[in-house]
C-alpha cells in the first residue's frame, strides 16, 4: 500500500475553496491526476455519489470509478475508488480554517498487487508532484474567482 500526502497553506477562503473542491466540472482546471470524465459528473455530490474519470499517472491514462463516501461542507470530501487494473484507492481532501485562509491537505491511499517496488515509488513519485502543483492551481483558481 502506498499512501501519499500534501499539505499547503493558501490564502484563499475556506469555503471557496471547499467549493471549488467540491465542484468537478471545475477538475479539469486544476486537479492534475484528473485527465477527463468517462461519464458526465453531476452537478452537485453527496454521500454515494459515483464518478467515472480517468486518471493520468506515470503518462499512462488509468480509469477509476470513485464514490464519495465522505461529504462535510465546508471541511471534507473523501472518495474511494478502484481501476480496472486492480488498484483501489482512496482520497481526502481536507479544509481547515487558517490564519490569512486555509490550510488544505490532501492524501491517498492506494493498492493493488501490481504496485509493489520501484513501480511504487515511481507513482509515488508522480503522484505527489502532480498534487503538488494541483494545489498551487487550486489556489490561483480559487483566487481569481
Amino acid at each position: 500500500m502506498a499512501h501519499i500526502e500534501v499539505t499547503k497553506l493558501l490564502t484563499v477562503n475556506p469555503a471557496r475553496l471547499y467549493a471549488t473542491i467540491a465542484d468537478p466540472s471545475t477538475w479539469g482546471n486544476w486537479f492534475a491526476l484528473h485527465d477527463n470524465f468517462v461519464e458526465e459528473p453531476p452537478k452537485q455530490i453527496s454521500v454515494n455519489t459515483r464518478m467515472v474519470q480517468n486518471v493520468r499517472i506515470l503518462g499512462m491514462s488509468h480509469r477509476v470509478e470513485l464514490t464519495v463516501t465522505s461529504f462535510r461542507p465546508p471541511m471534507q470530501l473523501v472518495m474511494s475508488g478502484s481501476s480496472a487494473a486492480g488498484v483501489t484507492c482512496e482520497f481526502h481532501f481536507s479544509v481547515e480554517r487558517h490564519s490569512g485562509g486555509s490550510k488544505l491537505t490532501f492524501s491517498g491511499d492506494f493498492t493493488g498487487a501490481a504496485l509493489t517496488g520501484q513501480l511504487m515509488r515511481a507513482v509515488d513519485t508522480d503522484v505527489v508532484a502532480k498534487l503538488e502543483a494541483s494545489l498551487d492551481k487550486l489556489a490561483i483558481l480559487v483566487e481569481a474567482a
